[in-house]
């Protein structure tokens, strides 16, 4: 995460960086009769939605600060049909990822489940602050995806890119 922290201070090459690692989880929407759903949470920085370009289709989303740990969620579409019928009061209910507990804010548009191609089961974005709480351990992977900036050409953020990645590696 403190690589991550060197990549997303490119701001003069970037319009916004986002980070994320996955993990499979157990969801549980309680009372539903559904418990126990096995399903993969992308625990996320702030700006991830926003550089990927997707809104969600019900409710704000997760807050943009990067480093909050407020337990909050965005469902995916899926999640939100299955476990919810569709209930367009959703927000401000719970969902419990590995037995800790996230209140909805959001539902992602249909079809989308991240950058993960063939990801189509039951997925769920929470901030990356909240990991610890739903997955002990270290890190596996880390993943970033950046926005360039409209004056930036691709070539110069991919040396700046270089730079901070011969940094890293040189600390590692």
């Amino acid at each position: 995460e403190d690589e991550f922290r060197q990549y997303e201070q490119l701001g003069d090459h970037f319009a916004a960086v986002a980070g994320w690692t996955d993990a499979e989880v157990v969801v549980d929407a309680g009372g539903n009769g559904r418990d126990g759903l096995e399903g993969s949470a992308s625990f996320v920085t702030g700006g991830y939605f926003s550089v990927l370009g997707v809104r969600p289709v019900l409710g704000a989303g997760l807050p943009s600060r990067e480093t909050t740990n407020a337990p909050v969620a965005v469902i995916s579409h899926r999640m939100w049909q299955h476990l919810y019928a569709a209930d367009p009061g959703v927000l401000g209910s719970t969902v419990s990822v590995n037995g800790t507990s996230f209140t909805v804010v959001g539902v992602a548009p249909p079809g989308f489940n991240g950058v993960v191609m063939g990801s189509a089961g039951f997925k769920l974005w929470v901030p990356l602050a909240t990991r610890s709480l739903v997955v002990p351990g270290a890190m596996h992977e880390f993943r970033a995806a950046a926005r360039l900036r409209s004056d930036v050409t691709l070539g110069s953020a991919s040396a700046a890119v270089g730079v901070v990645a011969s940094r890293v590696a040189a600390s590692n």
